[in-house]
């Protein structure tokens, strides 16, 4: 085991393009517009916006002095779901989508495989177009429950 004291961290800003040993990180392929239609990213950027909705949940539970939170992820892409969230005695097979913050898309396909489960949901994540920044969370269906996760 390695041991590292407060003086050997460094702030890491990743504004600057810069990896955490220093190095520049130079893009493999150029820049692609994010609003370009049936962008290749899409998965890449659900992924990433997925480790946001698990902090944000899990954050949201300890705040509240709640920590029987599971999470767990699906590695293939079958069952219809991306995530599987279990809290309260309530477990719920979610399946992630991401659209940029006022996009004109109004349907998203879903799983038929997600109506099998009991507590299947949708969480869509919008980001802002320039900023990247996640901007809220959407769910779908509306049970009129406070927390649908």
């Amino acid at each position: 085991m390695c041991g590292f004291t407060n003086k050997a961290w460094v702030t890491l800003d990743l504004r600057d393009g810069m990896s955490a040993c220093g190095a520049m990180i130079e893009p493999s392929h150029p820049y692609q517009e994010p609003s370009a239609p049936r962008s290749n990213a899409s998965g890449l950027r659900e992924q990433a916006l997925s480790h946001f909705l698990l902090w944000d949940l899990v954050r949201s539970m300890w705040q509240a002095g709640r920590y029987d939170i599971e999470v767990l992820k699906a590695e293939v892409d079958r069952g219809g779901y991306d995530v599987v969230i279990e809290a309260a005695g309530v477990v719920r097979h979610i399946q992630l989508k991401s659209s940029f913050a006022g996009s004109r898309v109004r349907e998203v396909s879903v799983s038929a495989r997600l109506l099998a489960k009991p507590a299947g949901c949708v969480v869509r994540l919008e980001v802002d177009r320039h900023t990247l920044a996640l901007q809220r969370y959407l769910w779908f269906p509306d049970t009129g429950e406070e927390n649908p996760c």
